[in-house]
């Protein structure tokens, strides 16, 4: 095999990984640093316990199910994982998801809060706690949704025992409540404040993702479209398919979840 076959026989198999099959703390921590170049955004949602009402077990697992429906629907691939935000819940990390459809399925399943983040370059992004102060479920519109925090950092935490996120076992947080990483950004492979200069905490990960090769570029430009706030609900599900054609590789075939 030649050493271009090889490179591209890498790129194919580095883009299939953000699909999600063998995703875990590690993928997703590198897709949420934009070390993954065709991971431009995710979200974090769940359909349990609308307006922080605690349902039972069925109903929740109900919710989610028609939410990972409808996520499929909108060729939007996801990963299972945990989290505690005052109650034990099952969100999805949703790679590639424009910030107004993140906001859309809080509305449907009328969610006090949702997460979204966008990378801006190599090593760097932006998170953002989205909620609604409106507690009236029948009421409840998209316009009710408010940028209420923002941050620029995670880090692991696996001691956490409240709001956490939980991948393959890793807790880790966004610290979107915590006054003393308000202007903390990553450098170098930590978390620095930017006004001191003092490093706070943080530890690296490798970088896998220098070169990029023409599958990547196609599949960065379509996600650039997908992203884009002008775009209609129809050019984003036709650039998602296009996607998935061109990676022919079928990243909606997933089980259920439980």
């Amino acid at each position: 095999m030649s050493i271009s076959n090889k490179l591209n026989r890498r790129m194919i198999e580095a883009i299939r990984d953000i699909v999600l099959q063998e995703a875990g703390y590690a993928r997703a921590m590198e897709m949420m640093l934009g070390l993954v170049p065709t991971v431009k955004s995710f979200g974090i949602i769940t359909a349990e316990n609308p307006m922080g009402k605690k349902l039972p077990v069925q109903e929740n697992n109900e919710r989610n199910l028609q939410l990972a429906k409808n996520l499929r629907s909108a060729h939007l691939g996801f990963i299972q994982i945990k989290g505690k935000y005052g109650y034990l819940e099952n969100p999805y990390f949703i790679p590639n998801i424009a910030k107004d459809e993140i906001i859309d399925f809080g509305l449907r399943y009328s969610q006090e809060a949702v997460i979204w983040g966008a990378t801006e370059a190599k090593g760097l992004g932006t998170f953002y706690y989205i909620e609604t102060r409106n507690k009236d479920i029948t009421r409840l519109k998209f316009s009710d949704y408010r940028i209420t925090s923002v941050r620029k950092v995670f880090y692991r935490k696996d001691k956490a025992i409240d709001y956490y996120t939980e991948i393959k076992g890793r807790k880790f947080i966004i610290p979107f409540f915590d006054e003393k990483m308000k202007n903390a950004e990553f450098k170098d492979g930590y978390i620095v404040d930017v006004e001191t200069g003092n490093k706070i905490v943080y530890k690296s990960e490798r970088d896998e993702t220098e070169f990029l090769g023409d599958i990547e570029k196609e599949v960065i430009m379509r996600v650039e479209h997908i992203l884009d706030e002008n775009r209609t609900g129809k050019s984003r599900w036709e650039n998602r398919g296009i996607i998935k054609a061109i990676l022919g590789y079928d990243y909606f075939a997933k089980k259920s979840p439980k």
